[in-house]
Parts: structure tokens; sequence; C-alpha cells
């Protein structure tokens, strides 16, 4: 699948919609992507959300008629889809650091253009290293855990997911027949409806567990979860050797700069490049417990 060309044309629904009201099952829907599967790579693509770049187009739109008419803040605001005078300022200064009643920084304001998705397609082509990746069929499969709502923003700030690990790690161990299992997944699911809102800090369903059989117990306050069978891309990290099926991670960049995290390669180059299509399963990891060096990564992909 060429996801520039389809993300290429939600820019395009997306300017001219700007100064409509639309919501992003709108703009996912032109192109026939869910919303999480729109989000992930668009987010990917642009490296913005859509809603932060719905956002500043319009805040760049709204900085240049206050410099170039005699419209009021009020008038803008309203020009541009804002609610309400108030919400428009508050989001005018977290983008730009200063109140749009301070004229005289207007002029030296930087405008937010429309995205050119065909110029980093082209950035992209000259530079991609795709690792060599294993194509795998997953059974259907469940397992037996514990579910939290994460705050993507928090997360980063606070390592809220090391905590839940730690937590979830000293529950377990309670509990023989979970306890006895030597390999931990977690799961990663957005919440379609927190991406609905206009605030950009996305919740997403955080889920770890361990494999579960039928003759098992159900310990209090754990969940079963399916997983139904799929095709997955399976990438493996090694932490200690600092590869990436192999490839040494230093070796790897994301926007010519080199990676920080596994899903700034994934998301960022290979699912962009590789031809194949995420489908709507979720993707987990799977950490084995004896061997903490060794994370697997499945995404879950549809045939090219």
């Amino acid at each position: 699948m060429d996801y520039f060309s389809f993300i290429e044309n939600a820019i395009d629904f997306i300017e001219e919609k700007l100064l409509d009201s639309f919501s992003i099952e709108d703009v996912a829907s032109e192109i026939g992507f869910s919303i999480p599967h729109f989000y992930r790579i668009f987010s990917a693509i642009v490296g913005e959300t859509p809603k932060n770049y719905i956002r500043k187009r319009r805040i760049s739109i709204g900085a240049l008629m206050l410099r170039e008419t005699n419209l009021n803040i009020c008038d803008v605001a309203f020009e541009i889809g804002f609610e309400s005078h108030e919400v428009f300022i508050r989001a005018f200064k977290k983008i730009y650091g200063v109140a749009p009643k301070n004229s005289l920084l207007l002029d030296s304001l930087p405008l937010y253009e429309k995205f050119d998705v065909m110029r980093k397609k082209r950035l992209y082509e000259k530079d991609v290293l795709l690792l060599d990746i294993k194509i795998i069929i997953k059974n259907s499969f469940k397992i037996i855990g514990k579910t939290t709502n994460l705050n993507q923003a928090e997360q980063v700030e606070n390592n809220l997911i090391d905590k839940f690990i730690n937590e979830f790690n000293q529950e377990k161990s309670h509990f023989p027949t979970v306890n006895d299992k030597d390999k931990i997944y977690s799961l990663y699911e957005y919440d379609a409806n927190s991406i609905h809102k206009d605030d950009e800090n996305i919740n997403y369903l955080y889920t770890l567990g361990v494999e579960y059989k039928e003759t098992d117990d159900i310990p209090e306050g754990f969940i079963i979860k399916e997983i139904p069978q799929s095709k997955y891309a399976l990438f493996i990290y090694d932490t200690k050797e600092k590869t990436l099926n192999g490839e040494s991670i230093s070796s790897l960049k994301y926007e010519g700069e080199p990676i920080t995290n596994v899903y700034d390669y994934i998301d960022g180059v290979w699912v962009l490049n590789s031809g194949y299509t995420l489908s709507d399963n979720p993707d987990f990891e799977i950490r084995n417990t004896n061997s903490d060096v060794i994370i697997e990564y499945y995404i879950s992909v549809e045939d090219k």
C-alpha cells in the first residue's frame, strides 16, 4: 500500500474543509481507514497527530488574518472554526507562546504551511534501510492479565508503563496458575473516542498478561482478552546488543535522525515503505521473563 498517497488525499481533504466543521472520523472515512489506523499512519508521516496538524493550520491562518486584515480576535476565532475567542487564545498561546493580541510579534511568527507529503516521500526514498522481516501467521489465543487506561503524554513524562509492569509482576506472583508462565504479553490499543477529543493527549488501553488456558483460575481483578488470528511482521529487539532483527540500532534513522525507540522505526520507516498494510487487529510485544534482553514485537499486517 502506498500510504503516502492516502495521506496526501487526507491532507487535501483537510485543507478543503479546514475552516468548516469536520471530524477526524470524516477524514479517516474519506480515505477508507479506521480512526486508529489513520491516526497512526498520519502521525508517522506528518510528524504530528491529525488534531495537532489541523489546529496548527487553523491557528496559522488566524495569525495571518490578524496580521493582514482589520478583523478582531473574536471575528478571527469564529472565521477559523473556534467555538470561542477564549479557546482560540489558549490554542494560539500554546503554539506560539504569545497571545494573539501582541500584534508587534505577529510579523515574526512562523506560519504552518500545508504539509508536503510527496516531498517527505522523496526524502525517504533517498535513504531507507528496510530490515529483513519474518512474516508469520499466529493463531488466535487468549491472555489473562490486567488492563489500564494510559494518557500518552503522562506515560512519557512519568514512565507509567514501567510502574504498571512492576505492579503486575508483584500481583501475579501470588497466583500459581499465572506465575508459572514465562512469557509476558503487552498490548497497545488506541481509544478511538479519545482520538476524537480536542485535547491532543491521546489515551490508549495497555494490557499486560500471560497466555491463558481454559483450566486456569481467574484471579480477582484479572481479565481475559482474546487475540484473533492474524498475520504479523516480527521484529526482534536485543536490548543488550542494541540490535533490531540483527541490525545495529545506531544504523537506523527516522527523519534523518537516530531512532529513540523501536516504534520510531516500525511506524515511521518500515510500515511506510514495506508495502504491507496495517490491520486493525492489535499489535503486541512478548517479553521472556527468563531473558529480559529480548523483546519481540508483533505488528499486525495484511497482504501487500
